[in-house]
Order: structure tokens, then C-alpha cells, then sequence
């Protein structure tokens, strides 16, 4: 099942360019997933509004309802309508970068083409690591790399496998709130520690183009990463107080039980020039990471 959470804010030109960022991605997502439902929670639309795919179920509301009960909707219809195996969930502003074809084995596993003991699986995101480097390092060209997640990776677009018991985001948050604890994080910490497998492909890099155009957040770069650290800081707080971890970092030590999965390609990807600026290092010093495929 394919869904997706929307918000069209009421200022003109903050909604124009959320309105053209949504029809990127919604060319990419009728590309990666061709025939697909794209169940679309679409809040503050206009009927001149909606995009005339015939894939497209839309499911409106006037005004906003804020992003957790908009999630949960799409998680019970998940549950309850679908006999899917995961629910590819989205924001309406985040898409894939082309590279790596990551696509291929987003769609496989999706698809149950390939089946792999993964519950949740997030791209990378690029402003907080350099995976250029990284994926020469694995061999990229050979193989899809998945880690196990960090905590504070933002699963504002992810693949989650159906659960034995419904899993539902906690009740929305004010996140200018000085003690504001997101409740995307929140989701994936509290995945972990109950002992979901929550991997992120270093291959798949998360395209946020949004991510200075928020509705939430300041418009103002700078100020947009204080309030991010923030919430970073918060998520510290929150693992320290339920879960006695003293950092992200230790939380995922102790809890994760994701192990490093190396996935041999089918055909070998050939390197564009801008993907191959980095210099390769030795992969001796990383022979022992990933067990088998």
C-alpha cells in the first residue's frame, strides 16, 4: 500500500511551491510504482487542487489535522484494508534522488520480489552524511548496502512491514515546543526498543525539497537548524528518561537488532561521473560489517 500525508497551507506562495514540490513527487511515486493506489490524506485542498492521476485515492479534510492522526489514518487502512505486505508511507515533499538505482530495490522489496527480515527501511539523508564516500567504500557497484538505522533519522519516508500487533504514532505535537519530542522519532525509537528490525539503505538518499519551506519550522536556514537541534536534543532526553540510554548513539547499541545486510546486485550499476568524485579506500577495512545476502 502506497500513502501519503498532505497539507496545503492557506499563504499563496508557501503553497504554490509545496503544490509543486508534491507533483515532483508524485511523478516519481507513479513512476516507481506504476498501477499503484496512492492513497493521499489531503488536507486544505481545493478541488482545483487535486492532481488528475486515476491512481490517486484521495481522503480530505478541509482544514489540517496535523501529521499523527493523518499517518494513523493511512496505518489503519494499512492494517485493516490491505493485504499488503508494507506500506510505503510518505510526507508529500521527499522523493529519491536517481542514484544507485535504489529505486530497483525499493520496488523489489516492496513488490515481495525480495524478501529480507526487514520491518522499517529509510533512505539516507545527505545533509547528514557523506554517502558518496561511504558507498565506494561498500562497492556500491556490486552491492545494496542496509545498516542498522540511527535513531534521529527522520522517517518522513520509509517502507514498514505489517506487524503482528497495529502500530500507531502518538497524539500530535507542538514542535516549536521547547519540549517537544517529534512523534516521527518518537515512532522509530520506540520500533527499536520493542525489537523492530529498522535498517536505512546507504544507497537510497532522501531528496527533501521542503526542507527550507516548511509550515512548521522558521524559514530562515539557520534558525531552522536550531530548531531541528532541538528536537534532537529532546529525542536524547526522551531515550535517557524511558530507555537509561545516555545518547542516540548507545540507545541503538543497546536496542537495535538490525544486522548489516549485503544484497548482491542482479546487474552490476556502473558508476556515473558525479557519483565517483571520491577516492576509493582499501575495502579490506570493512570485509567483517555485512553478513551474508
Amino acid at each position: 500500500m502506497i500513502g501519503v500525508i498532505s497539507y496545503l497551507p492557506k499563504d499563496k506562495k508557501l503553497r504554490d511551491v509545496r503544490r509543486r514540490n508534491h507533483e515532483k513527487q508524485l511523478k516519481w511515486l507513479t513512476k516507481l510504482f506504476p498501477n499503484e493506489t496512492i492513497n493521499i490524506v489531503a488536507q486544505g485542498y481545493e478541488d482545483d487542487d487535486l492532481f488528475p492521476y486515476k491512481t490517486i485515492n484521495y481522503i480530505r479534510f478541509a482544514e489540517g489535522i496535523g501529521p499523527t492522526e493523518s499517518r494513523n489514518i493511512l496505518l489503519k487502512q494499512f492494517y485493516r484494508h490491505s493485504d499488503d505486505s508494507y506500506l510505503f508511507l510518505s510526507d508529500d515533499d521527499v522523493l529519491s534522488y536517481p542514484y544507485y538505482d535504489a529505486d530497483r530495490l525499493i520496488y523489489d522489496i516492496y513488490r515481495g520480489k525480495k524478501v529480507y527480515d526487514i520491518d522499517i527501511l529509510l533512505p539516507m539523508m545527505p545533509q547528514h552524511t557523506p554517502f558518496k564516500e561511504l558507498n565506494l567504500r561498500h562497492e556500491v557497484e556490486m552491492y545494496y548496502n542496509l545498516v542498522p538505522s540511527n535513531a534521529n533519522n527522520c522517517p518522513n519516508m520509509m517502507l514498514y512491514r505489517r506487524q503482528s500487533k497495529e502500530r500507531y504514532y502518538k497524539q500530535n505535537v507542538d514542535l516549536l515546543h521547547e519540549d517537544a519530542i517529534p512523534e516521527d522519532s518518537r515512532f522509530i525509537v520506540d520500533a527499536i526498543a520493542d525489537g523492530l528490525k529498522v535498517y536505512k539503505c546507504e544507497c537510497w538518499i532522501k531528496n527533501s525539497l521542503d526542507i527550507i519551506k516548511s509550515v512548521i519550522f522558521s524559514t530562515d536556514e539557520s534558525t531552522n537548524k536550531q530548531q531541528h537541534m532541538v528536537l534532537v536534543q529532546n529525542l536524547t532526553r526522551y531515550c535517557q528518561e524511558n530507555y537509561n540510554s545516555a545518547n542516540l548513539t548507545t540507545f541503538v547499541k543497546q536496542y537495535s537488532k538490525a544486522i548489516p545486510i549485503r544484497i548482491r546486485r542482479d546487474v552490476e550499476y556502473i558508476l556515473p561521473e558525479n557519483l565517483k568524485t571520491i577516492t576509493r579506500r582499501s575495502s579490506h577495512r570493512n570485509k567483517k560489517l555485512f553478513s551474508g545476502e
